[in-house]
């Protein structure tokens, strides 16, 4: 089966784990560096071109760190949050929706992502 003739309704026009897997291999068979660049990795669904904000000299380490520990992913997501000093201070002001706009972009509506941080922040506090 080719790309085009897949059915698309996902976001990030791949439709599931499998077929990801399946686009992630193509990309990375013609370019394996950009394909980690654009892809999204771990719990925070860090893009692979914030590598560098999230405190790693490169995607590769970045993605390597990933598989050691969910605590490499967590503290990635910190560091990437305090390199964009508007998304920091939305995070201290609990501003969800300039929060999420910043680390999602302007789609963040669409997926709740603003209700949903403030859901779970809600929960852990």
């Amino acid at each position: 089966m080719l790309l085009r003739d897949w059915r698309i309704t996902q976001a990030n026009l791949v439709e599931g784990q499998p077929r990801e897997r399946l686009a992630f291999d193509a990309a990375t068979r013609l370019d394996a560096h950009a394909a980690l660049l654009a892809t999204s990795w771990g719990l925070p669904q860090m893009m692979g071109f914030n590598a560098q904000a999230c405190g790693y000299p490169t995607v590769e380490a970045m993605v390597e760190a990933f598989r050691v520990s969910e605590a490499n992913h967590v503290t990635a997501m910190l560091r990437f949050i305090k390199s964009k000093p508007a998304m920091a201070g939305a995070l201290k002001k609990k501003e969800w929706g300039v929060l999420a706009y910043y680390y999602n972009g302007p789609a963040y509506k669409q997926f709740n992502y603003d209700k949903r941080l403030a859901t779970a922040y809600a929960q852990l506090t």
